[in-house]
């Protein structure tokens, strides 16, 4: 499978190559302006990607395939905390300030 742009396909003339927004006369007929090729719109539109997709076949540009995108990791903040120690006489000693500390 191949994504090929599907943009003013409904426009553009599958017999000129024409584009021009006046070529679609209503939802379902298509007149190019310039030539007097006519069809119904959708079947133009579909004639129009198929010459697209046969162009970037030829053009040998899927070869080259997409470049990988690069992963960026981030590192998230851990809180250790830890747990209040006893003293000798097993009282709680006074409370440890938490720190960060980077994964």
């Amino acid at each position: 499978m191949v994504k090929v742009p599907a943009a003013y396909s409904s426009q553009q003339c599958a017999q000129c190559g024409d584009r021009d927004k006046k070529n679609r006369k209503s939802q379902s007929e298509f007149l190019c302006l310039k030539c007097g090729h006519t069809d119904n719109a959708d079947n133009n539109a579909t004639k129009v990607i198929k010459q697209r997709t046969f162009e970037y076949l030829r053009s040998k540009a899927f070869l080259n395939g997409k470049t990988k995108r690069k992963i960026a990791i981030r590192k998230k903040a851990v809180q250790v905390v830890e747990r209040p120690s006893l003293d000798s006489k097993g009282d709680v000693s006074p409370e440890i300030p938490a720190t960060t500390v980077d994964a």
